[in-house]
């Protein structure tokens, strides 16, 4: 139904009903359930840490910030309201790509490697490469021009929550130097 729906056809009206009928029946479980949807072995204990006031404190949260919240209900109702998860959004990521915007995307590497743009050669041909953090291998990356692939060992979907201090140190890496770069 969504297939059909949303990409196929990308009817506004149909890919709207079929989104939400989708987050009803298969993500609206995992929410009542208080389980996090992308790995059901975790529970909501980092939102706990988070909010600990020398937790704030040490990563500079702002006091009139709200309690931490791994997923912001505005920003989903209004990626969902403009179908964003629905649409074939690799098509952008190319021309991000070509006027230089950096694109920090850990996930399919055969998606990647589709990508029709200038250096897809390159990118293609660069070898993955351990990738360390406290002189400790935490994954494989591989970089070509402004596009990097990360893979963060022990990680799932959210890299913050099984991860941490990988997850920083990547962060911290990208925005500083605009590529993923092993320490």
């Amino acid at each position: 139904m969504a297939k059909k729906s949303c990409i196929d056809s990308h009817d506004y009206t149909d890919c709207s009903i079929a989104m939400s009928y989708c987050m009803i029946a298969l993500e609206g479980s995992f929410l009542r359930a208080g389980v996090n949807p992308y790995d059901v072995s975790k529970n909501k204990r980092i939102n706990k840490y988070l909010d600990l006031p020398e937790v704030r404190k040490k990563l500079g949260v702002d006091k009139s910030v709200g309690d931490f919240a791994s997923c912001n209900g505005q920003v989903g109702a209004a990626f969902n309201h403009a179908l964003d998860n629905t649409g074939q959004t690799w098509l952008y990521v190319t021309q991000l790509l070509e006027r230089g915007v950096l694109c920090n995307h850990i996930g399919n590497e055969m998606w990647m490697e589709a990508l029709q743009w200038t250096g897809k050669e390159g990118f293609n041909e660069a070898k993955l490469k351990d990738w360390k953090v406290n002189d400790k291998v935490a994954g494989k990356f591989k970089t070509y021009k402004n596009l990097s692939l990360l893979k963060v060992y022990g990680a799932g979907h959210m890299v913050p929550t099984d991860q941490p201090e990988n997850a920083y140190v990547m962060l911290k890496s990208w925005l500083d130097a605009g590529k993923i770069e092993s320490e």
